[in-house]
């Protein structure tokens, strides 16, 4: 499922001009938004008025001060990091994701 998720659409979007489509990182959104938000406007040449910037500072102060309760581990789902970097090598070199396993990573 998750191959369908970041290829299929991945082999789609390269088909197209990239002025058409833009690709955004979780973690990007979740560290900075209102960049993310900005640059996502930028690419699209849409201009972003000054009551929506204010809004999505709020909005990215609110989210840095939530914490999740929620904790993931692979073991529960029976994968290592080995096995999935190997599996989706493609996509880790795609967007540069770290491949090398770290303790903190895992929530």
């Amino acid at each position: 499922m998750i191959s369908h998720f970041y290829r299929d659409p991945l082999n789609i979007l390269d088909r197209l001009p990239p002025e058409r489509w833009k690709v955004i990182i979780y973690t990007n959104m979740v560290t900075d938004l209102a960049q993310t938000i900005a640059t996502i406007y930028s690419h699209f040449c849409i201009d972003m008025t000054a009551p929506y910037a204010q809004t999505l500072q709020k909005e990215q102060e609110k989210a840095h001060r939530y914490k999740s309760k929620h904790i993931y581990s692979l073991d529960k789902f029976v994968l290592t990091r080995e096995q999935i970097v190997k599996r989706y090598e493609d996509i880790f070199n795609r967007f540069e994701f770290e491949k090398v396993y770290n303790s903190s990573s895992q929530s």
